[in-house]
């Protein structure tokens, strides 16, 4: 499993457990535009890994993710785990100047203890960050004995169209282009995300400041969006159709025969 920060998505190929279809295909180019455009699942699967000192099994669950089932390997898009409070540390240890355990790992919070985490040291091959995982069982996934963490979320919509996150990192940075520092007297409040059951929040610059003022405008509400196509690198994805109920049923934590039936009376 490579990381992949030309990837907006995370990708499964065929080594792994699909234990859920969110019935949200998308369509997938390659890093040459002038290719073929493919149709794929959104789907989340489940990969295992051996811990090699402990030999402790562990499940990685990757939501949300594309499935490219003739792929030989996997793709985590960083991102999108960190998004989910995923410490991602791509640099290798011996390039850092003080290395530690979480130097060159993935650090995983416990869903149901978010102070413990597991950290999960990186391989290189070549200049490639990898994790070596192992395709698991549905027997072992249904046995639940084995450990779950989740590298990507659940609940929160991922829409890598969105330019929320750019926002946010402009929002960073004063009119001069300085950092603006935790605590500073200029800094107020937090950002706002809408229709978003879960969402990164920065500290914003003031408001009052004429020069700031367009661009706090701009980061304090965001609107997810749909049917467009921005960026580039390896994988790139744009939404193929409306929402449907299961998402908004999971978007808003409600029964999906209440999502169908507020489906139902809003579409116009």
């Amino acid at each position: 499993m490579e990381l992949d920060s030309h990837a907006d998505t995370c990708v499964l190929g065929r080594d792994e457990l699909i234990v859920i279809d969110y019935n949200r295909p998308v369509s997938v180019e390659g890093y040459d535009w002038s290719l073929s455009t493919n149709t794929y699942q959104t789907v989340s699967g489940v990969v295992a890994y051996d811990n090699p000192q402990t030999g402790e099994v562990i499940h990685l669950v990757i939501n949300q993710a594309i499935h490219i089932p003739h792929l030989d390997h996997h793709l985590l898009c960083p991102m999108q785990c960190r998004v989910n409070d995923v410490t991602v540390g791509d640099l290798p240890k011996f390039l850092a100047p003080n290395p530690t355990d979480e130097t060159h790992a993935l650090t995983i919070p416990d869903d149901d203890d978010p102070t413990q985490t597991v950290t999960l040291p990186l391989a290189l091959r070549g200049a490639t960050s990898l994790l070596n995982v192992r395709k698991t069982t549905e027997d072992e996934w249904l046995s639940e004995t084995i450990a779950r963490y989740h590298l990507t979320s659940e609940m929160q919509t991922w829409d890598p169209t969105t330019t929320f996150y750019v926002d946010q990192e402009a929002a960073m940075i004063d009119y001069h282009g300085d950092i603006i520092p935790a605590g500073h007297p200029a800094v107020r409040g937090q950002s706002l995300v809408i229709n978003e059951l879960a969402s990164l929040t920065n500290d914003t610059a003031d408001v009052t400041d004429d020069d700031n003022f367009h661009r706090i405008l701009q980061s304090r509400a965001f609107i997810s969006s749909v049917k467009t196509i921005t960026g580039s690198g390896y994988v790139k994805t744009r939404q193929t159709k409306p929402i449907d109920h299961q998402t908004l049923a999971a978007r808003w934590m409600i029964s999906p025969e209440k999502a169908l039936q507020t489906i139902t009376m809003t579409t116009q």
